[in-house]
């Protein structure tokens, strides 16, 4: 894949590596959660997945031209789904605001970036759309992939930290195909 420049969108073009990602992870939402407005953040989230992993990964960087744009795109599901069915999705609102001050507290005190902030709350409000279970089950399974790929690196002794990042998104997808 080309180098990201992180501060230009258009810098992340899609490879056929990242198009098959993008389309697989697509399919397995609509397989999953079918036709709904809940599916809206998840597709999104499926576009934008393969290059955030890979700017997270060579850059240790999580661009907001990325990120921030799936907040007006959760925010209008959220909207879609409570004129629906006649109620706000409070799951969503309580998953999404948690995740985000847990990993803003996180970032204080010098585990996390602000990034990884962005994007936990972004994924809590997706996944607390989809219900309770993937809400939990999304920072649960990132964090268990977190701690492994620590451990993996702590045996290694490379010294550097791990980026957070893919973890919270295959946390993410783990509960979407689990628990959705």
């Amino acid at each position: 894949m080309p180098s990201l420049d992180t501060r230009d969108p258009r810098a992340a073009t899609l490879d056929g590596w990242s198009l098959t990602a993008s389309a697989v992870l697509g399919v397995a939402t609509l397989a999953t959660v079918g036709l709904d407005a809940k599916a809206i953040p998840a597709l999104y989230l499926a576009a934008v997945t393969p290059p955030l992993v890979f700017a997270d990964v060579t850059q240790r960087r999580l661009p907001n031209p990325l990120v921030l744009p799936g907040y007006p795109v959760v925010l209008t599901a959220l909207l879609a789904s409570g004129l629906r069915d006649g109620e706000l999705p409070i799951t969503a609102f309580v998953a999404g605001v948690s995740y985000l001050v847990a990993f803003v507290a996180l970032v204080v005190g010098g585990g996390m970036g602000m990034g990884d902030a962005k994007l936990a709350g972004l994924l809590g409000l997706s996944a607390g759309l989809l219900g309770v279970a993937p809400a939990v089950a999304t920072v649960g399974a990132a964090f268990l992939l977190g701690g492994v790929s620590a451990i993996v690196s702590v045996c290694q002794r490379s010294g550097a930290g791990i980026p957070f990042g893919p973890h919270l998104l295959a946390g993410y997808w783990i509960a979407l195909l689990l628990f959705a």
